[in-house]
Order: structure tokens, then sequence, then C-alpha cells
């Protein structure tokens, strides 16, 4: 009877040194794909892993130039949709910004997720793009937001009434966030809060106006600036 127990016991070792050696690290890259979010639920907050996985398109079809661009894949199933539109966004953004025939073009954009949660994906593409013939290279910052219920792209009107209260907390905002330098050149285009108005008014409607995003907490709007400021300057308000 002990060699029977001491058989099986021995065989239970063995089994379980079997199960243990079969697992296997993730490598870096997959790891790396991990991205922990926390989502909002009915007042808790709870931890949650979702699967985000980094691509990278290039493109160098054109004279002289480099496209490099990278942009997140939701690795979920009915987030499709989603996925198409970044990729066609992608692909078509150096045509879409600097003309169908360009050349001499340098382009290279990273991505920043904003938000993501159980009800937005917000993304930011910021980078440069220099083309050979300009006096200097451009600073990017570009956005793409998402209601992850309807699939839609959402826009800065869909979180702000474009109205006065919202530019003049906008424009302070503006003011208390920037150096005095950048604020300077802010002001040269947007003297005041009612001119900011109107180039909020064409927010999120093409690469060249200005750009929305969300975060937990706030609404944040790139808002084009002169090249000596940095090209744009991004302000956040509580949502």
């Amino acid at each position: 009877m002990k060699k029977m127990i001491c058989f099986w016991a021995v065989a239970v070792l063995f089994c379980l040194s079997a199960c243990t050696a079969s697992v296997k690290t993730l490598p870096l890259e997959t790891a790396s794909a991990i991205v922990e979010t926390t989502v909002t639920q009915s007042e808790s907050a709870v931890s949650v892993f979702t699967t985000v996985y980094r691509e990278v398109y290039t493109d160098t079809s054109h004279p002289n130039s480099n496209v490099s661009i990278a942009y997140p894949v939701l690795a979920v199933e009915d987030m499709q949709k989603i996925n198409t539109d970044i990729l066609n966004y992608v692909t078509s953004f150096a045509e879409t910004y600097y003309g169908q025939t360009y050349t001499d073009l340098q382009l290279t954009l990273e991505y920043e997720i904003k938000r993501y949660d159980s009800k937005y994906f917000s993304i930011a593409f910021t980078g440069t793009g220099n083309v050979r013939t300009a006096a200097y290279p451009t600073n990017l910052f570009q956005t793409r937001t998402y209601d992850l219920n309807s699939k839609q792209i959402v826009t800065l009107s869909d979180f702000c009434a474009m109205d006065n209260d919202f530019s003049k907390n906008l424009y302070t905002s503006a003011q208390n966030s920037m150096s005095s330098e950048v604020w300077s050149v802010f002001q040269v285009d947007y003297p005041n809060a009612d001119v900011l108005l109107l180039a909020l008014q064409s927010c999120d409607t093409d690469t060249t106006a200005c750009q929305s995003y969300i975060t937990p907490q706030t609404v944040g709007v790139s808002i084009p600036i002169r090249h000596v400021g940095g090209d744009h300057v991004e302000v956040e308000i509580a949502l």
C-alpha cells in the first residue's frame, strides 16, 4: 500500500511539473500590446485588460517620399468598423493633407490613446511632416474619437455647445496653460474668444482645422497656431 501511495504521489508531481513547463512567457511585443484601462460602471471603477495591437502603415510610392504612420487595431470582434475607418484614415492621410501628387515628403506619425473605456475610444496622431522644398517641417496633431456603442465618429459639437460660454472657458484655459511666449503667438490669430469660436465651429471637419479629443475627465482641443509657436497647441477643459 505504501508503494502504491508513493507511486501516485510521484505521478502527480510529474504531471504538475509537465504542466508548469508548458507555460510560455508572452514575447515583449505581445505583452506591450495589452493596455490597462479603467471603465466606469455604475459609479464604480474596475480595472480591465483590453488588447490593442500597434500596426505601422508605410508608403514610398510617391517620388522621394517616405510615409510612416503607426495606428491602433482593436482586437475586439465587433470593432471591425472602427478598425476599418482608422485604416482608411491612415492610408489616405498624406494625400488628404499634402495633395494627391505630393513629392519629396517625409511624414512620421505615432499615436496616443487619450481615452478607451466602455463608451469611447479617442486617439491622437502626432508627429512631423517635412516637404524638402519647405523652409521647415510641420508639427502635426490629428485626432479621431469613436462612440463604441454606435461605432460612429464623434466630434467636439457632440460634447460641447458651440457657444460663447464654451469659447470663453476655452480661451481662459488657454491663457492659463500656455507660456507667455506661446500665448503671444496664439493671440495673433485668436485675439479674443469670439474669433476662437469661429475656428471652433469647423473643428474636426478637415485635417487643417481644430482637432478634438477626450480623456476620462476632460475634452481637449488642438488649435492651429503659427510655426514659431509650435504649429499647434492643446487646451483642455473639464467635461
